[in-house]
């Protein structure tokens, strides 16, 4: 879901994100702290959370 979730927000809204900014409104849309190599991995692998960690 949270991969699902990113790749809604990067191509719906009128704006691009760096992993950065999509961590930090992750954190404060979803109250969800991940970190920018986690949301690389999970746009690079389109994988869900809980899927692509191990």
């Amino acid at each position: 879901m949270t991969s699902k979730y990113l790749q809604r927000c990067l191509k719906e809204e009128p704006r691009s994100y760096n992993s950065q900014q999509l961590a930090e409104k992750l954190e404060k849309e979803r109250e969800l702290k991940v970190s920018t190599n986690t949301i690389k991995r999970l746009l690079k692998k389109g994988g869900d959370m809980e899927t692509s960690q191990n």
